[in-house]
């Protein structure tokens, strides 16, 4: 995201609407739904920061709305306010935005159906970013588990970056040309 953010876990909570005369664009309004998404701040350096996110609820492009409804917008996301020569800076032509874990309960069998990471070619950069971020962040997770010092909401949010990291880890290791 742009921006340099304090590193460690957060949550936006805010109510998402439809943006006037727009039917596409979304944008945080009093009247809009209820609408949480957590975070962890992974890395944070040159005017960038690599977030986890997580949506709680499943409101239309809801972790794009909520990262610029806090002026922090995706990298490469003009609908939101993203500066177009950031996302030039490494490359990127499109929103710097992947879903690493997918799932859902399928509506007859009610069983979980996941659905295989993968990662795209132009945004492999971003793995390396994540690789030197993961172990501090996955000890924060491991103390929040054992109790040491963290909230209950906080515990909860750390151990969900923990398996997102843990995913990025097994996206490396299968993605095209990883070595």
């Amino acid at each position: 995201v742009e921006g340099e953010l304090p590193l460690g876990p957060g949550v936006i909570d805010a109510p998402i609407g439809r943006q006037a005369e727009s039917i596409i664009g979304r944008c945080v309004t009093p009247d809009g739904k209820p609408s949480r998404t957590e975070y962890t701040i992974l890395k944070a350096e040159n005017g960038l920061s690599l977030a986890a996110c997580v949506p709680v609820t499943g409101r239309t492009h809801q972790i794009r709305v909520h990262l610029a409804a806090v002026k922090h917008p995706c990298v490469g996301d003009p609908l939101y306010g993203s500066d177009p020569t950031l996302a030039a800076r490494p490359g990127l032509e499109r929103q710097w935005l992947l879903a690493v874990d997918l799932g859902f309960e399928h509506p007859g069998s009610r069983e979980l159906v996941t659905l295989p990471p993968s990662y795209p070619a132009d945004l492999k950069p971003a793995l390396d970013v994540v690789s030197q971020a993961a172990p501090p962040v996955l000890e924060s997770a491991r103390a929040a588990e054992r109790g040491q010092g963290a909230e209950p909401d906080t515990a909860v949010v750390r151990r969900r970056w923990g398996e997102v990291l843990e995913a990025l880890g097994r996206i490396r290791r299968t993605a095209p040309g990883a070595g």
